[in-house]
């Protein structure tokens, strides 16, 4: 998926070709290995990715629903494994788009990483209160109790 910043980087016209040919090879792709499935490896290395950017607020079995949602991290995490940077973006991607409805910031976006993944387990944790992970059923606290702790420290 191309970011914003990169069609408007290379012009409108030239922008949107490039977008479309894109698109086109994402959606070939995705046709052509749409059976395909990530292995228990895949599984496991996306988790840590996912771990190493926002810590352990999301269970491998919620990541795994969360990306079988997203057809095009899915596919990809099976054809490429989850220590391809692009992967990773998808996988990511899919994670604040579950959550927060937009992409996983970029280094050219100007967003701040911190407030970010702040605002992001707020959510983890708000949508856990309603539909918990039982893969964390442990470790999960209420977000009030989460925004309490964050003004205590």
């Amino acid at each position: 998926m191309l970011r914003i910043s990169t069609v408007i980087a290379l012009g409108e016209r030239e922008g949107r070709q490039v977008a479309f040919a894109a698109h086109l090879n994402r959606s070939r792709m995705n046709l052509l290995h749409h059976d395909k499935r990530p292995t228990a490896q895949d599984w496991e290395q996306a988790h840590e990715i996912v771990r190493e950017q926002i810590g352990n607020v999301i269970s491998i079995q919620r990541l795994q629903q969360i990306v079988y949602l997203d057809r095009e991290a899915l596919i990809a995490l099976a054809m490429e494994g989850a220590e391809d940077i692009a992967v990773r973006d998808l996988v990511l991607c899919a994670i604040s788009r579950f959550y927060l409805d937009c992409l996983w910031p970029s280094l050219g976006d100007g967003i701040d990483i911190n407030r970010f993944i702040e605002i992001l387990k707020a959510r983890v944790s708000e949508f856990n209160a309603g539909c918990p992970d039982e893969g964390l059923a442990s470790t999960i606290i209420s977000l009030k109790a989460w925004k309490e702790k964050g003004k205590n420290s």
